[in-house]
């Protein structure tokens, strides 16, 4: 049965689900945010953050389940989807502005990377969704701009600069592999119209290989042209910029893995393991390079560039990337989850 067929009529029979996804879900995710939220700062262990922030990445995955599993009909599941996602950020908004919160560590981050997941699968559904082009983009679109908007006007009133920057360059790579899988063919097809013909391709391990073997052969032939050395990183970096290159190399191999864990083809355990090594060592890598940098005194000089200042800012991270890029990559799988729910893979045809 086609989704978009579906009448605006709710059964009685899905009352009580719906009355559960709207209302006893949202009441239970605030009480859970409020006790996360209500201890003072300091007396926040590494592992109690660690165990908040997988809980956010929970949170997140239970709400696509919820609205996408299970509601039938199409419009009401995109409706529910938003409204939870509506009280999740009115919450963190609420959160932002209270003093001593529990991320004030890292003002902005988790902020920062709900706008992360939210615009991303705007952006996927707008590149690859189902639906005509011109629908996609007539309502993507619009909402991704004013999440955004909003997510500025808040992040300027409180000082959240930094990760406006951070949050550009991952929205960036999510808008650009997406234009990527597309033009090489990739779309969401459902289960019912890939049926068990062959003609369909779905995206799985193989992608995820080709993409790091690429990644390889770059980084072997930057070693080769001894592009791997420190003065000439540093030239490079205080001439053009090119640390948020660094920053979004990353972010992009860990937003192909969100993408194929949420919607491609796997076992779950394989899916969810690969992303978890995925964003630790990533991040890993990423904290130990900022920390030797900062480190070393080799931050780069002249604090009144806003470029310069900015990057030194980046390295001061140090460490904090492990949890940037777990957090923001958690959640964009998880978001991504609605559509798989509904019973839709990224999948291309084989003739192609």
């Amino acid at each position: 049965m086609n989704e978009l067929t579906s009448t605006f009529i709710i059964p009685r029979a899905q009352w009580p689900r719906v009355f559960l996804i709207a209302v006893a879900l949202p009441v239970t995710l605030t009480f859970a945010n409020h006790l996360m939220q209500g201890a003072p700062t300091t007396q926040r262990s590494t592992g109690v953050l660690v165990a908040i922030l997988s809980v956010y990445i929970l949170e997140m995955a239970v709400i696509a389940v919820a609205a996408g599993a299970g509601i039938r009909q199409v419009w009401l599941a995109w409706t529910l989807f938003a409204w939870l996602l509506l009280m999740v950020n009115l919450q963190l908004i609420v959160a932002a502005s209270m003093q001593g919160h529990w991320w004030m560590v890292q003002p902005g981050m988790a902020p920062a990377a709900f706008v992360v997941a939210e615009v991303g699968f705007l952006l996927v559904w707008a590149t690859m969704g189902y639906a005509r082009w011109y629908w996609r983009l007539a309502t993507a679109l619009p909402i991704a701009a004013a999440i955004f908007g909003v997510w500025h006007s808040l992040g300027s009133s409180l000082g959240y600069g930094l990760w406006n920057s951070i949050l550009l360059i991952q929205l960036a790579s999510v808008a650009i592999l997406a234009a990527v899988m597309r033009l090489a063919g990739f779309r969401l097809h459902s289960l019912d119209a890939m049926g068990n013909d062959g003609k369909y391709l779905q995206f799985g391990l193989r992608h995820i290989l080709i993409l790091t073997s690429v990644l390889a052969v770059v980084l072997g032939v930057a070693r080769a042209a001894e592009m791997l050395t420190w003065p000439y990183w540093r030239e490079m970096m205080e001439s053009v910029r090119l640390w948020r290159i660094m920053i979004a190399c990353p972010a992009a191999v860990l937003i192909v893995l969100a993408i194929w864990a949420a919607l491609g083809k796997g076992p779950a355990w394989l899916r969810i393991a690969l992303i978890v090594v995925g964003c630790l060592s990533l991040g890993l890598a990423m904290g130990i390079w900022a920390a030797h940098t900062a480190d070393s005194g080799r931050l780069t000089r002249g604090g009144w560039n806003a470029g310069s200042w900015q990057q030194n800012r980046f390295m001061r991270l140090r460490y904090w990337w492990i949890a940037w890029y777990c957090l923001s990559t958690g959640l964009l799988s998880a978001c991504l989850l609605f559509f798989r729910m509904r019973g839709y893979r990224l999948s291309r045809l084989r003739n192609r």
